[in-house]
């Protein structure tokens, strides 16, 4: 993973309480399931190029995708995870924590 996003990464958890990383076996863990649950190949950078027929797709733009998946969280989940991922396979990093607290991330993440 680039040196500068994870720095940002850590730098955010740090001000961030209630936010964690998981480690990399239950990562590993939960990318399986994930992967097992959307018939997606584990060992794939990009799993978009996989979803399932049918699927929908949504247009955004500066920066609306955040908005767009707050729209999709469930009422009431306490807890989301956010898979970290660059042009690299797995393993990837794994956030952890409320979904106001991931969405407030807004400041370094580019969806």
């Amino acid at each position: 993973m680039n040196a500068e996003l994870m720095n940002e990464i850590q730098a955010h958890l740090s001000a961030t309480p209630g936010l964690t990383v998981l480690d990399e076996s239950a990562a590993a863990v939960l990318r399986s399931k994930v992967a097992r649950r959307f018939a997606f190949p584990e060992s794939s950078a990009w799993w978009w190029e996989h979803v399932p027929v049918p699927s929908r797709s949504f247009g955004y733009a500066d920066g609306g995708g955040l908005s767009l998946l707050s729209k999709i969280v469930p009422v009431g989940a306490t807890r989301v995870y956010l898979f970290v991922t660059d042009d690299d396979p797995p393993p990837w990093l794994c956030l952890s924590g409320p979904p106001q607290l991931i969405m407030s991330m807004r400041v370094w993440l580019s969806c």
